[in-house]
């Protein structure tokens, strides 16, 4: 199964999900979530997301586009109009050939060129193995939106990583227990449901101290609800219940996370896997069978 969800950067919170066979195509599931979009909203992705069709379709639905640019284009920037420093206004032509995931009715709709901004960013961040940032976006209008502002929102596409991060490894969903497609189904929504209400409980917590959301930590919150969830639950009045949400917040609020400033997230495993084979076989089966250079007898 492969599942594509839609982030908030300002909470974490996971707003709408969509699933599919293991062999589906990431845009053809993307086409699924375009009308969860509303109108003002900006769409934030990868370079998956700086394709032609997704670069026009959003705009008309209101929805402004912050990608990355696709590795398979290339870009002439000799006689196009320039905004300003690393940023200029170029033009992306309809590709002959429309992708599969599209219909002829909705490849008709889409414009034959399109205009976006094409920003240039200079990393000087400290163990980042890009160096050189390629952007393009639907925001047209310079003035209004600043290049290296949007160079900053950008760069904040990491917090979704992180967010994956805590869904799969602090809250365990990184393997999924169930077996039939049901099951798995309603395993991943008491998940997404479980990491909302987390997501939740951390943004009440930020509201008093003004507090940025991301600083509040997701590890520390569920720690938290973990140890309160016992007494919380044997209380029997409104008013201690109340209490005690009251104190888990404030617990929240006081243990904020240091800013690091360019700090850097390797993909690494801290814990070395055990030397022992894959278990591919049923057990009765798998037993008997010399493995490891150990001899039977």
């Amino acid at each position: 199964m492969r599942a594509l969800a839609v982030f908030s950067l300002a909470s974490g919170a996971i707003s709408h999900i969509v699933t599919a066979a293991c062999y589906a195509g990431e845009m053809a599931m993307l086409k699924l979530l375009w009308r969860t979009l509303l109108t003002g909203d900006i769409a934030l992705g990868d370079r998956m997301y700086g394709c032609f069709v997704f670069l026009a379709a959003m705009p008309l639905q209101g929805v402004d586009v912050v990608a990355r640019l696709s590795q398979g284009r290339n870009l002439d920037l000799w006689h196009v109009p320039k905004l300003g420093p690393n940023d200029w206004l170029t033009s992306l032509p309809k590709p002959p050939i429309p992708p599969a995931y599209m219909t002829p009715a909705e490849w008709k709709i889409l414009p034959a060129i399109i205009p976006v901004r094409s920003i240039r960013s200079c990393l000087q961040i400290k163990g980042s193995r890009t160096r050189t940032l390629w952007i393009v976006t639907t925001l047209l209008d310079a003035q209004r939106y600043h290049a290296t502002a949007i160079c900053n929102v950008y760069l904040q596409r990491w917090q979704m990583e992180l967010s994956f991060r805590d869904l799969k490894t602090t809250m365990g969903m990184e393997a999924i227990r169930c077996r039939t497609p049901d099951m798995i189904e309603k395993e991943l929504r008491v998940f997404l449901i479980a990491y909302n209400c987390v997501r939740a409980l951390m943004a009440e917590a930020a509201i008093t101290p003004a507090l940025p959301r991301q600083r509040i930590s997701f590890k520390g919150a569920v720690d938290s609800l973990r140890s309160f969830t016992p007494v919380m639950l044997r209380t029997t009045s409104k008013r201690s219940r109340t209490r005690l949400h009251l104190r888990l917040r404030n617990i929240l609020a006081a243990d904020v996370l240091p800013v690091w400033a360019g700090r850097s997230e390797p993909r690494a495993v801290k814990m070395r896997p055990k030397h022992y084979p894959l278990l591919t076989k049923p057990r009765r089966v798998f037993k008997p069978l010399p493995h490891n250079g150990e001899k039977q007898w």
